[in-house]
Parts: structure tokens; C-alpha cells; sequence
């Protein structure tokens, strides 16, 4: 449980709810099963449960994610850096897994039908809820991953979906 807990404070103030980015794309999309995988459950998926659809909106000063029609009432979404020029120095500290060097692992707690909003900005040394280090200028370089509340259940979208894979993640389509 400790990899996927966000050091924030201040979630009940914020209560962000979640919803990932196109990365081709700055306004808003949705990512939605794309029937491939969670038929037995093998996936991380039960098999039966509605997989839930993300929309999310990249500004100008924040990224914006809603969560619908998912098993769960609340999520933990990672978020990191899998495409581009950074080579080995790509921001993972926000993947809910194996954090960047010595800082995180961070997650973003998020709710099923409110909006969470992310400001940029974020201090990569001490992430405050609410906040995030990456921007819109990153957001095709961008791969995504959501667990359920009671991290039984997970998905993947974005980028580079093998980057959650050892997490067993059902991939949501954009």
C-alpha cells in the first residue's frame, strides 16, 4: 500500500478526481477499454467490472482529469515520463511505483465524478496535492496509470503502456 500513497496533506481540501492525458493532444479526450484485455481478470481487471473512462483537458497553468463509470469511487493515478529526449533522466517520481532516484514514488488520489485539477509547477522534492512537475509541453510524452481505490484493479494508457505492465494494468485506448 505504502508505493501507491501520495505524502499529501491536503487531499480532502484539494479532492482531486483523476483523468489522463492524450498525449497527442492538448484539449480534452477520454481514454476507454479498448476491448483487448480484461476478459479473465489475468489483467488486473475482475473480468465483470466496468472499466472506468478518463477525460482530461491540458491548459495552460493545469491539467484537468474526470473519472465515469468505473468500479471504484476513488483512484491513485501515476503519472510519468516515457517519451522524448530525456533518455535517463525522464520524471517517473509521479508513477505511484518506483518514484525518480531518491524522491517519491507520488500518486494523485482522485474521485469518480469530480474534477480533479493538477497546478504545474509542482516541487519534485516535496509534492503537494494538488500539484503536479509535469506540464502541458509534456503531455504526449506521458503514460498513465490508475488503480482502483483498494488497488485490486488497474489500468494503463498513454505513451507507453509497458512501463505498468509488471503491474498486470488493463490498457484503456485513447
Amino acid at each position: 500500500m505504502s508505493k501507491y500513497t501520495l505524502t499529501a496533506v491536503a487531499f480532502a481540501a484539494t479532492l482531486f478526481a483523476f483523468g489522463c492525458n492524450d498525449k497527442d493532444d492538448t484539449g480534452g479526450d477520454t481514454a476507454g477499454a479498448d476491448g483487448a484485455d480484461g476478459a479473465d481478470g489475468a489483467d488486473g481487471s475482475d473480468g465483470g467490472a466496468t472499466d472506468p473512462e478518463v477525460a482530461f483537458s491540458w491548459g495552460a497553468s493545469s491539467v484537468s482529469f474526470d473519472v465515469t463509470g468505473g468500479p471504484s469511487a476513488s483512484y491513485l493515478l501515476g503519472m510519468a515520463e516515457t517519451a522524448g529526449s530525456c533518455g535517463d533522466e525522464c520524471w517517473t517520481g509521479e508513477d505511484c511505483l518506483n518514484g525518480y532516484g531518491s524522491v517519491g514514488p507520488y500518486c494523485h488520489e482522485v474521485t469518480e465524478g469530480a474534477t480533479a485539477t493538477l497546478t504545474y509547477g509542482g516541487n519534485p522534492n516535496n509534492l503537494a496535492a494538488g500539484t503536479t512537475v509535469f506540464s502541458d509541453s509534456l503531455a504526449s510524452a506521458i503514460t498513465y496509470g490508475m488503480w482502483s481505490g483498494d488497488e485490486t484493479m488497474c489500468w494503463s494508457w498513454g505513451d507507453d503502456v509497458s512501463y505498468y505492465a509488471g503491474e498486470g494494468c488493463t490498457t484503456l485506448s485513447r
